[in-house]
């Protein structure tokens, strides 16, 4: 009988602890199987929330993209939870920063 993978996160734009000369044009993240992602949000130093335009419609896709509303210099954080191909929930967070 086969088993039964969860997805992994594989790696993120912009890499996790990133420190940036300008604002991402998009957020993005990469699977190894297919996620279904059910929450991502984008917050900024103070924990306040960043909108996201996302374009995925909650289906299952191994690569996600978002673009962010227009980010100032500072820190943020990405948090994400999902469901994996095989319905296991997983969750994780990645930051950068945008430079002064």
């Amino acid at each position: 009988m086969p088993l039964l993978a969860h997805s992994d996160k594989e790696s993120t734009i912009p890499a996790d602890g990133a420190i940036l000369e300008r604002a991402p044009t998009h957020i993005e993240m990469t699977f190894d199987s297919p996620m279904r992602l059910t929450m991502v949000r984008l917050t900024d130093a103070e924990g306040g929330d960043i909108e996201l335009q996302r374009s995925d419609g909650m289906a299952p896709v191994t690569q996600f993209q978002a673009v962010p509303a227009t980010l100032l210099p500072g820190a943020y954080t990405v948090e994400w939870r999902g469901l994996s191909g095989d319905g296991h929930p997983m969750q994780g967070s990645f930051s950068f920063e945008i430079a002064n």
